[in-house]
């Protein structure tokens, strides 16, 4: 497939991102989405950071908002609900863009949703590693 896919379950919490990879990651037993009005992927070095400065963030609506504190191309970066009901989801990140990703490290992610009585709700959070790439190409 030329890309790592994870799986992400509550008790799963450790995401490994390779710089200059595609990213494809499935979240599966989160809360029923059904109700959902949004949904954020955010990963930052900081928590205490504004989001504008995170080193990726993600919402369904929009796609890709910020990746290496800066903005970033929208369609390349989404949330896709697999199975409401069931609380499943899928975030998918260009190699264009993790190619961005200029620390590697140890990180922290979320996946936060918005639902329409207004709640909004950390359905998982962990760790990531940022990996370094030894090849930089990507197109």
């Amino acid at each position: 497939m030329g890309w790592i896919r994870y799986v992400i379950t509550p008790l799963d919490q450790t995401i490994d991102i390779r710089r200059g990879d595609t990213l494809d990651i499935d979240f599966a037993g989160l809360s029923d989405l059904t109700t959902r009005t949004n949904v954020w992927f955010t990963v930052k070095g900081d928590k205490d950071d504004a989001d504008s400065a995170a080193d990726i963030q993600i919402d369904e609506i929009t796609g890709l908002l910020y990746i290496a504190g800066a903005p970033g191309t929208a369609i390349n970066g989404s949330i896709t609900v697999t199975d409401a009901a069931a609380g499943k989801l899928t975030v998918a990140l260009a190699a264009v863009e993790t190619a961005k990703l200029d620390i590697v490290g140890r990180f922290f992610y979320d996946v936060q949703v918005l639902y329409a009585s207004g709640v909004v709700q950390t359905e998982t959070r962990g760790h990531t590693n940022i990996i370094g790439d030894v090849t930089r190409t990507v197109e």
